[in-house]
């Protein structure tokens, strides 16, 4: 969730006073499933923040299982970023970024087997008509089990209430 709140996106008013209006999707490929999530940040003229957070789907099984048949790797993602699309408004698809982060599932593969799996998705994804998002490949990977357990600190202590 850290890696939502430094996402690129609209920045508008004065030198004094801006304003961002971001989203983010956040797909968490784990070992037994594939969850999206849509974050909405939004920094107002004050400089208050707010995150929220909108589930919009799960699909199985792990994205770690597509290494016999990689092409089918995106059609496999493509309803989670559908889903992602009804929620976030259309004159904020270009600049919503996709985060496509794998888990314990795809670290089980050799690092070429999850490149193959992960170049097959985002392309597929990048030439699907009803996928408006852009896709980087520099957000696309396997993360290791250190970032895991940082990733899992922070939203313990948001959902604690220990950060915001």
């Amino acid at each position: 969730m850290v890696h939502v709140a430094t996402c690129a996106g609209d920045v508008v008013g004065d030198e004094n006073q801006h304003s961002v209006d971001n989203y983010a999707i956040v797909i968490d490929a784990g070992s037994t499933g594939s969850r999206c999530f849509v974050f909405h940040v939004v920094i107002d003229e004050e400089g208050d923040r707010g995150v929220t957070g909108h589930p919009c789907g799960k699909v199985v099984p792990g994205l770690s299982s597509f290494l016999s048949q990689p092409e089918e790797a995106g059609p496999y993602l493509a309803p989670l970023l559908i889903n992602a699309a009804e929620i976030i408004p259309a004159s904020k698809h270009g600049s919503s970024h996709v985060y496509l982060k794998a888990t314990a599932g795809m670290r089980l593969l050799a690092a070429a087997d999850q490149r193959v799996i992960f170049d097959e998705a985002a392309k597929w994804l990048r030439e699907a008509d009803d996928i408006p998002f852009p896709i980087a490949d520099r957000n696309v990977g396997t993360i290791n089990g250190h970032e895991e357990a940082y990733f899992a600190v922070i939203a313990s202590n948001y959902i604690h209430g220990s950060i915001d």
